[in-house]
């Protein structure tokens, strides 16, 4: 017996109500890019990129020693032992690939609750573990609370929602954050491309193009898919 699926109504609904939910989060990201509803999950973006680099330590066989957030958008980590070159490398690319799983995650499954959930301690336990100061303990505290009390309170589609401007805003961050760092900034201040370039040769600059160049492919696959995928929502 041969049989044919096709798309229902709903369904076509609920494939474009994903990506308009998507399309909204980006046009509001934009317009509201420096704006104080937008700098929470800015500096989310910058406890990914420096928990990035801690995993990246602690997986080579190093130690961490201190995680630290600055309230200016900025921050680090002190380590000891571990590969140089690939925890150098993991900040950006790091909080960049959290930023596609996030966002895939909230649009190929239903269980956005549960993921912000386990995504709410993580924020509010890496800090305590990785001997956060004091910004660093008082914002993952503040937003890993309110990402908790959302993941338990909130229905299915504020949470997946959330977890999709999280995502966002992580790779629409990573671009503009290494043209700021490695490019823009080229020789002004010490970012990973300048610890790269002295491990293995080239400059800061050379270093900023290509993890850019990489950053901007990878967000071209991922929009792409996004308007090939039919999503789970």
């Amino acid at each position: 017996m041969n049989s044919t699926t096709s798309t229902t109504p709903m369904s076509t609904s609920s494939i474009w109500t994903a990506r308009l939910a998507s399309l909204v989060i980006i046009v509001g990201l934009f317009i509201g890019w420096n704006s104080l509803w937008v700098y929470p999950f800015q500096m989310l973006t910058v406890f990914f990129h420096e928990l990035s680099h801690a995993i990246a330590a602690l997986l080579t066989g190093g130690e961490v020693l201190e995680f630290f957030l600055d309230p200016r958008q900025g921050g680090h980590i002190i380590h000891r032992g571990g590969n140089l070159i690939i925890t150098a490398t993991a900040g950006y690319l790091g909080s960049l690939i959290w930023g596609v799983v996030l966002f895939w995650a909230a649009h190929l499954s239903r269980f956005d609750k549960v993921i912000n959930g386990f995504l709410a301690l993580i924020i509010l336990i890496v800090p305590w573990l990785l001997n956060g100061q004091a910004f660093a303990l008082i914002f993952c505290s503040i937003f890993g609370i309110c990402l908790l009390i959302t993941s338990i309170k909130a229905s299915h589609w504020i949470n997946d929602f959330l977890l999709r401007l999280i995502g966002l805003s992580c790779v629409l961050y990573v671009p503009g954050d290494i043209y700021s760092d490695t490019i823009a900034r080229s020789g002004i201040i010490i970012s990973d491309a300048t610890n790269i370039a002295k491990l293995l040769g080239g400059s800061t600059m050379l270093w900023g193009i290509i993890w850019l160049v990489i950053s901007l492919v990878i967000l071209l696959i991922m929009f792409i898919q996004l308007w090939k995928s039919p999503g789970a929502n």
